[in-house]
């Protein structure tokens, strides 16, 4: 019963949360906005507002992960519809203000926004109560073949509100064993961690013919393989790799869009940047810009521009140091506008000059991306496209996130390049501006 209405629960959940905003932007709309509008609006302007308001709702709820009740933390879903409600309502008060031909009250957007944001925060704890009451955290196995599983397990252990482990198996130990095992401990879920493919087909098959969900964390030709396209000229299915190549014609779209929204975001970014500079200069006195090379599509070198975040000199014995959290070559002011990653802010003037992109594999520097070639080859791959101000690694991964993992999110990215995969990635990125992870 719990498996088949599990996502009606949950659909059900949602549209109530959209009804409800809805209605409130109705009423907001009806009080104090539309008695204003000097030409006459009819009711069936006021239906469409309120559906457009309520898709705009939608859209950027999901985006930002609002709906995904179980798999965000209660935290997280409260700060996404909170997101959501304040970019809709911008918005739609911009909206409103075309249609009224003059900028109206914002205190009515205001009180919508608090209401709103109330309502989010019951919404997150009833519904995330109601899912987890109907499904406990799943009892977990680990399967691996090799020692330095301990950063999985403790990822695994931030989140035991979802899994909880109780069995962890050596691939060297009988599989004849592990299913005993399996089936004594009543396993829900098994994490299946570089196992051969032979071990690997024998442990799938077992657990799909007992219900037991699998996980598997993908090795680098794994995420080749879920990137190829599915090839059929006779009877045999054939998978087709791709280049790692973005499309010509996609190319033109990228570059267009990279030029308009980075000039746009300059314009937009004015007085910030022109605040941050200053504060630079007043700190130390030293340069306010700070240029690194980095490479881009084909290995080229460039010059990265950023606000300078460290004191000057910070690598003066010339050795390429990776930063940290806790950096103490890092500024006041650094710290600052790190936190809200207003320290890349000048790469938009890289954007404009094509060095990079605006989605796209983090440039990395020659020096550490050769070291990383000499242990995994596969890291070459990611230069097949233009480096990126964000993209998929970006925004998943964090400063300890290994090299490895991060590679196998930015060759996702361009085996599965989609112009709207790039818009998708540039909303969320201004969710990860104001995000403390």
């Amino acid at each position: 019963m719990k498996k088949d209405y599990r996502k009606l629960i949950m659909v059900l959940f949602n549209i109530l949360i959209i009804s409800i905003n809805s209605i409130i932007y109705w009423r907001i709309w009806t009080f104090f906005y539309k008695m204003n509008i000097v030409e006459p609006f009819y009711e069936k302007g006021t239906i469409l507002l309120v559906l457009l308001y309520s898709l705009i709702l939608t859209i950027l709820t999901s985006l930002y992960g609002g709906y995904k009740v179980g798999f965000n933390r209660i935290t997280e879903l409260i700060y996404s519809h909170t997101l959501a409600f304040i970019f809709t309502n911008i918005i739609t008060y911009i909206q409103i203000s075309l249609i009224s031909r003059s900028l109206v009250s914002f205190l009515p957007i205001i009180i919508m926004t608090v209401l709103q944001i109330l309502l989010g925060v019951t919404w997150a704890y009833l519904a995330n109560k109601k899912y987890f009451s109907m499904y406990p955290p799943i009892k977990s196995a680990i399967i691996h073949n090799r020692e330095d599983i301990g950063e999985f397990l403790e990822k695994l252990g931030t989140r035991k509100d979802r899994y909880i482990i109780s069995l962890i198996h050596d691939e060297s130990k009988e599989v004849v064993d592990l299913f005993h095992a399996l089936k004594e401990s009543q396993i829900e879920g098994v994490f299946i961690f570089n196992l051969n493919e032979h071990k690997r087909k024998e442990i799938i098959n077992f657990c799909l013919n007992n219900s037991i969900k699998v996980f598997i964390l993908p090795s680098l030709e794994d995420i080749f393989i879920k990137s190829s396209d599915l090839f059929n000229i006779f009877d045999t299915p054939l998978l087709a790799f791709k280049n790692t190549e973005i499309p010509i014609e996609l190319i033109f779209i990228k570059r267009s869009l990279d030029i308009i929204l980075s000039l746009l975001l300059i314009l937009l970014c004015l007085p910030i940047i022109i605040l941050i500079a200053i504060l630079i200069k007043i700190e130390d006195g030293g340069p306010i810009i700070y240029k690194q090379d980095r490479l881009t599509k084909d290995d080229r070198t460039f010059k990265m521009m950023k606000f300078r975040s460290m004191i000057e000199k910070a690598e003066s014995d010339g050795l390429a140091v990776l930063s940290n959290e806790s950096d103490k070559r890092v500024t006041r002011v650094g710290k600052c506008i790190r936190k809200i990653r207003f320290d890349e802010i000048p790469q938009f003037i890289n954007i404009l000059k094509g060095d990079m992109s605006l989605v796209g594999p983090r440039p990395e520097r020659p020096e550490i991306a050769a070291e990383y070639i000499k242990k995994i080859p596969e890291f070459k791959y990611r230069t097949r496209v233009k480096a990126g101000l964000t993209g998929y690694a970006q925004l998943m991964g964090k400063y300890k996130t290994s090299p490895e993992d991060k590679l196998k999110l930015d060759l996702y990215y361009i085996g599965n390049y989609s112009i709207t995969n790039d818009l998708i990635l540039i909303i969320t990125t201004l969710r990860k501006m104001v995000s403390r992870s």
